[in-house]
């Protein structure tokens, strides 16, 4: 009898693609931010939030990147989130 091989599938959810996720979803959510008014373009928090972007790429959670990048966490949490709804509506 042949064995099966079975191929492991590694979810986008481990710690780096969940931050890979979370950057892109922050990229999105900053062009929301600033067409609300809620971020100004070249603003200390727009400089910021990219700073926050730049870590999350480089695999750090949002927690530590907000940390390292002096942004409050409850933002960085918002921008994502507006990000995230606004990927969804594309298409």
């Amino acid at each position: 009898e042949a064995k099966k091989t079975v191929i492991k599938q590694i979810p986008l959810t481990t710690s780096r693609g969940q931050s890979l996720n979370d950057a892109n979803a922050a990229i999105r959510g900053l062009v929301v931010a600033n067409r609300k008014g809620e971020i100004k373009r070249g603003s200390p928090d727009w400089y910021r939030v990219q700073s926050a972007v730049a870590w999350m790429r480089r695999g750090k959670s949002k927690e530590t990147a907000a940390s390292l990048s002096k942004l409050n966490l409850t933002l960085i949490e918002q921008v994502i989130a507006w990000g995230q709804r606004s990927g969804q509506t594309e298409g």
